[in-house]
């Protein structure tokens, strides 16, 4: 200990503070940075692998429906992920519609079944007109926000239907795959025209 406060004090108050700046820069890396850089190829090579396969399974599945009439699907059948490193804003006026994966891009225009849950944005005369479908009640009755892929915005045919918001309903109708603006600001990347509405 004492050679080394020897040592500091043969140092001159320039040759300290480059010191003390090449510490902190050193403690500054290692504290943003943790991971050596071959472990982040490594993790990094392991979600672009998860990503291929993500598009593979659902390619597969969209080549699984029927190429005419209504298809059933799912939300598991909509829900994907980002690319690895993308780290995407709906604030800065862009969508999702570039990221879209090619199997789901397919069921634009399609006649489609698929069950949700109902949370109702704009009602007539006490009808549901719009609303969202959601994949699952944690958004509608609990208020958990819902990832930007697992819910439609729906307009409904006709007079509209009652406000059946607790309890699983199927919409049926035309899918539209593709982002969705209203006044600028990014609204939905599933929107769909419904014809019938049941429990």
């Amino acid at each position: 200990m004492l050679t080394v406060a020897t040592w500091m004090a043969r140092l001159t108050p320039v040759t300290l503070a480059v010191v003390g700046a090449l510490l902190l820069a050193l403690v500054a890396v290692a504290w943003f940075n943790p991971e050596p850089p071959a472990q982040q190829q490594s993790e990094l090579a392991r979600l672009q692998a998860e990503h291929v396969q993500q598009e593979r399974r659902l390619l597969a599945q969209a080549k699984a429906a029927p190429p005419t009439g209504r298809i059933n699907l799912n939300f598991e059948k909509l829900s994907f992920y980002l690319p690895p490193g993308i780290q995407h804003s709906v604030w800065d006026g862009k969508g999702y519609g570039a990221y879209l994966p090619t199997g789901i891009k397919s069921y634009d225009g399609r006649e489609v079944r698929i069950q949700g849950y109902m949370l109702p944005t704009k009602l007539e005369h006490g009808l549901v007109k719009e609303c969202l479908v959601l994949a699952n009640q944690m958004t509608c009755c609990f208020g958990q926000e819902p990832r930007f892929c697992q819910f439609i915005a729906a307009r409904i045919d006709g007079p509209g239907v009652p406000d059946l918001m607790d309890q699983p309903l199927r919409f049926e109708g035309k899918l539209r795959v593709g982002d969705v603006f209203e006044n600028g600001v990014w609204a939905a990347v599933y929107s769909m025209n419904c014809t019938t509405v049941t429990p």
